[in-house]
């Protein structure tokens, strides 16, 4: 059989690494090398020392549980994670208790005046924190930690006036990525890795895809093009699709077209909106209030419930709520309907 055997640097330190790689094949001993480096890189194997279950360190959890698949690994979740390993990085999993989470919060969070949502999202990832430790067997018992309540906040909106001083002042480019937001009330980052073939030129439809919740499933929803969120899509003279790329969006950079799904692209998009918006003295309004002002147009126009539901994507029924501004007369109208 062969065997792996050499040094690595882990996380600055140099280990030593002998494992039986259980095959006499070179090409397949080549390729479980490789997997092997990947998962001790990863933090999804250990080597060097032998650690019982109940002798895994955070910084370690932390490693697998962003490595693992089925689990969340949004920005949110890297920022939060890395500062829980920060204060508990050598603490054992196993004596970390709702005492230590309480006072966490309390000394990083609560003290320092952060909304209630925002640390409600810090509890909700600790939490699911120590319960994927319970599943893998570093814990004994699951854990439930107590939430502030939720802050219910009125959505920011633009205003036509506001959306006119702002798309007028943005860079072609991103006047085009944020006029099909506006329309299809996509989320950002679903317009910034739309590809050409989930748009439908023919049926004026595109396929929005979103990857959210703990098994990071993709989930798909279909748009119906109006004529300013297809005339986005389709481009001009000014902003014209990219025919060496798949991708529906990019931008212009020493005449060379750029991704929106990287952080130069992130960052391109983001400091031309904010650069346009104080120009134009609109205060308060990030992209994303784009896709807010689709979907409360939606509501305001009485569109059914569901079918807001459907085009903006959302799973809670409470988040779709925020949306929908029901008065008095339209209680009447429903009631007298069934008459």
């Amino acid at each position: 059989m062969l065997q792996a055997k050499g040094s690595l640097k882990v996380n600055g330190v140099i280990t030593q690494i002998r494992e039986s790689l259980h095959t006499s094949d070179p090409d397949e001993a080549h390729r479980k090398c490789l997997q092997l480096e990947m998962d001790i890189l990863l933090g999804k194997k250990i080597v060097g020392r032998k650690v019982s279950a109940t002798q895994v360190l955070f910084s370690d959890l932390i490693k697998r549980f962003l490595a693992d698949p089925t689990t969340g690994s949004g920005k949110t979740v890297h920022q939060i994670l890395e500062k829980l390993d920060d204060h508990y990085g050598s603490t054992l999993v196993s004596d970390f208790t709702k005492a230590d989470a309480t006072h966490y919060i309390y000394e990083n969070h609560t003290s320092k005046g952060h909304g209630n949502n925002h640390t409600r999202r810090v509890i909700t990832q600790i939490q699911s924190l120590l319960n994927y430790a319970h599943e893998q067997g570093f814990r004994n018992e699951r854990i439930t930690l107590r939430k502030p309540p939720e802050d219910i906040k009125d959505l920011e909106v633009l205003s036509p006036s506001e959306i006119d001083a702002v798309f007028k002042r943005l860079k072609p480019c991103n006047r085009r990525l944020a006029s099909f937001i506006l329309y299809t009330g996509a989320r950002p980052a679903e317009a910034y890795t739309l590809r050409r073939k989930d748009v439908d030129f023919p049926r004026k439809t595109c396929v929005l895809t979103s990857i959210k919740g703990r098994n990071r499933v993709p989930r798909k929803r279909t748009i119906p093009l109006n004529a300013k969120a297809y005339a986005a899509a389709h481009g001009n003279q000014l902003a014209e699709l990219d025919k060496g790329s798949d991708l529906m969006f990019t931008y212009m950079v020493d005449k060379e077209h750029r991704p929106y799904h990287t952080v130069g692209g992130y960052s391109y998009f983001i400091n031309d909106w904010s650069e346009a918006c104080t120009r134009a003295k609109v205060v308060g309004k990030s992209p994303y209030t784009l896709r807010h002002t689709f979907g409360s147009r939606l509501g305001d126009n009485n569109t059914p419930f569901a079918v807001i539901s459907q085009l903006m994507g959302h799973t809670d029924p409470k988040t779709t709520m925020r949306y929908v501004h029901p008065t008095f007369e339209d209680h009447l109208t429903a009631v007298t309907s069934i008459l």
